[in-house]
């Protein structure tokens, strides 16, 4: 924690300067990205020549899959050299065509997925039946490209070609066995992606690409494997017949299709408009889709969004309450100068905690991983302090304004995800992406709401949402169950954040006996809930007899969610107003979050939607 030093210090601090330009490795680690945008303009399906019989691809749901394009499969002194006695005239064969169809799905911006086969540096991972075999005398994880250990991860043989190196917003995943599926996250990353369809590409053809078709088929996912774009070590004896088995018998695990079938088949599509300008003020000009086009069009640059977000920046009223520390524009278009060639996403790293401040020798994982993916860190913005809060009416640097209304407070619901270890608030709390399938794909299914009577806190434009988004579950296939008579299982879960034990682990975050010496530098409300919980003077009994009464509570939700499969809740009853909090803050804030502690200890995903944007004339006065 941090406040770092005041605003526009003429010398920013190093937690969140990029001062060297980022790694070319940037693709080392899974990043959230956003598709999409350009699908939306396009026809809902095109259809592929294909083997057995044409290829339907519904382009809002199709991926491309690329296959182990590594250099240790690829170049002479790695894995597949070895392993093959040299044979890799196949598989360098094929660069041109993977480049083209690469060049393709990057063109109408569909969705990339890129695999790497490797293991552990310490090969835990890799089992002994694999680790045992030595063709030509090599084992995994011995020496093999120059300066580097056979397929063990992070090591230079390990990465992707150069040829096929992944952008900053497509996906790689880490893989320990020939499937990409197995012991990966591959499933859930297409399935919040919304993805169905895969055209498959790589190598090699025998091993790993038709091992993971297989695979995909087994869990639901149409495949096509591109014929050109995939190869092995012996394609005389293999690769025949290694296609021929995925699409025998009415394509019994998927489709084989020929680059010049997909590429004609997209060359029917209109071609995708450039953007010609681009403005601070348009709608959506700062969204990742909106930015990726600009850049690719050389319509903007990073240099000039951030010029023109610094400017505004800077004419904004109130700007202390927003950013408790904004980085110097020289040092951030130092940033921009070393990324120009790449997709940048301004952000910004949540903070606020006078009491804490000073200036750490390491930023955060998250803000590390951000830079390093071409993000570009502008300061740090203002929440409440500690985290303890819901409004965002709790800071010693004011209270923030909110977008929409001056009136109301800026929390509820948050603007924006972020997280701190110690708040269960603030644990498993995302936005959700529009492409996100956010409902079981079942044809039916069953959910349950609050009782009638919890719902009576919300006001008259909140209930309206919920029960359209009721009606809309319904619609969609749900069955709702009354919940009369197990929602005090939720509701007594709910309780133990604040009312039991459980608070004074947001003591256990902080330098022991910290909140003694600093009590006078807290928030007034921050004060006295710190000073009511030490007041409490819990017991570790107390604690574990809380840990007991939650466990039980657990078990009786698992027994529960056995007959339903999610509660659908309203995120907040209501929008409250800086003056409402301010009467009665303690009160008000937990008037506002039953909905979000009912499953806060139970690890269980939450997410939450986004209903709609109403007249804020609509929202009633708390207790009218």
């Amino acid at each position: 924690m941090g406040g770092g030093p005041p605003l526009q210090s003429p010398t920013p601090p190093s937690t969140i300067t990029a001062t060297e330009p980022p790694s070319r490795h940037y693709h080392h680690h899974h990043q959230h990205h956003h598709h999409h945008h350009d699908v939306q303009q396009l026809p809902v399906k095109i259809n592929v020549p294909a083997k057995p019989f044409p290829f339907s691809l519904p382009l809002d749901k199709t991926a491309l899959l690329t296959i182990d394009l590594q250099r240790d499969f690829l170049l002479p002194g790695g894995f597949g050299d070895i392993q093959s006695g040299t044979q890799l005239s196949a598989v360098q064969a094929i660069f041109p065509a993977c480049q083209q169809l690469l060049a393709l799905f990057r063109i109408y911006s569909l969705p990339i997925i890129h695999t790497r086969e490797g293991h552990l540096p310490d090969l835990s991972d890799c089992p002994t039946s694999k680790n045992s075999r030595s063709p030509y005398g090599k084992k995994i994880g011995e020496k093999g490209l120059p300066g580097s250990r056979l397929l063990v991860r992070g090591e230079f043989g390990h990465d992707i070609h150069e040829a096929f190196a992944p952008r900053p917003d497509e996906l790689v995943i880490d893989k320990p066995g020939k499937g990409a599926f197995w012991n990966t996250n591959l499933l859930e990353e297409l399935q919040a992606l919304g993805v169905t369809h895969l055209v498959v590409m790589g190598v090699t053809t025998e091993c790993c690409v038709t091992t993971t078709v297989r695979e995909a088929n087994d869990r639901g996912f149409e495949c096509c494997v591109v014929e050109e774009c995939t190869a092995g070590y012996n394609d005389a004896a293999f690769k025949d017949t290694s296609l021929g088995m995925l699409y025998w018998s009415d394509g019994l695990f998927g489709y084989v299709c020929t680059l010049s079938s997909i590429t004609s088949a997209f060359s029917s599509l209109p071609p995708i408009p450039a953007p010609k300008t681009w403005n601070l003020s348009s709608p959506n000009a700062l969204d990742i889709a909106t930015l990726n086009a600009a850049y690719k069009a050389s319509v903007v640059t990073p240099t000039a969004v951030i010029t023109a977000l610094y400017a505004r920046l800077l004419a904004t009223p109130k700007l202390e309450t927003i950013f408790i520390y904004l980085l110097p524009l020289s040092a951030l278009l130092k940033q921009t100068r070393a990324l120009e060639q790449r997709y940048p996403d301004p952000h910004s790293a949540h903070h606020s905690c006078d009491a804490l401040t000073y200036t750490p020798s390491t930023s955060a994982a998250v803000v590390t991983k951000l830079i390093s993916l071409g993000a570009i860190a502008i300061g740090k913005t203002n929440l409440d302090q500690l985290a303890t809060g819901l409004t965002g009416c709790r800071s010693p640097f004011g209270t923030p304004p909110n977008v929409f209304s001056p009136k109301h407070v800026p929390g509820v619901p948050r603007q924006e995800p972020h997280f701190d270890p110690t708040d269960r608030m603030a644990k498993h709390l995302p936005a959700i992406p529009r492409h996100v399938n956010a409902f079981p794909t079942k044809p039916k299914f069953k959910f349950a709401i609050p009782p009638m009577d919890k719902l009576e806190i919300c006001s008259p434009p909140y209930v309206q949402l919920f029960s359209a988004a009721v009606q809309r579950t319904q619609r969609m296939g749900g069955e709702l169950v009354p919940s009369e008579d197990f929602w005090p299982v939720f509701e007594d879960a709910g309780k133990l954040l604040y009312d039991g034990t459980f608070v004074t682990e947001r003591l256990a975050g902080l330098p022991k006996g910290w909140v003694d010496q600093h009590l006078s530098s807290l928030h007034p409300v921050i004060r006295s809930i710190f000073e009511t919980v030490k007041a409490r003077a819990s017991l570790a009994e107390d604690v574990y007899r809380d840990l007991h009464k939650m466990m039980s509570l657990r078990r009786a939700a698992q027994q529960i969610l056995t007959k339903i499969d999610f509660l659908l809740v309203p995120t907040a009853p209501t929008h409250p107003t800086i003056v409402e909090v301010a009467k009665d803050p303690i009160a008000l804030n937990s008037f506002l979050g039953p909905s979000r502690t009912l499953v806060t200890y139970w690890i269980y995903v939450r997410l939450r939607c986004p209903r709609c944007i109403f007249p804020k004339v609509e929202v009633y006065t708390i207790g009218e």
